[in-house]
């Protein structure tokens, strides 16, 4: 049996850049096949208009285990 146990966190200010990075990684297949994948049109587009209360990073024991949109 696994005993990980996750935890929400509720995202700070300082978690923006990262929650951009991590949404680029997961859109980029989907927006390459479309052809419109461009990084920092995305960057920018996700810092301006997410705020980061929205999103809850997933904490876990390992570093970045990953994002609840």
């Amino acid at each position: 049996m696994n005993d990980t146990i996750l935890r929400s966190e509720q995202a700070t200010p300082e978690d923006v850049e990262d929650l951009a990075d991590l949404r680029i990684l997961a859109m980029r297949e989907s927006l390459e096949r479309i052809g419109r994948f461009d990084p920092p049109q995305r960057r920018l587009e996700d810092m301006a208009a997410k705020a980061p209360k929205v999103d809850e990073p997933t904490a876990k024991p390992a570093p970045a285990g990953g994002c609840a949109l």
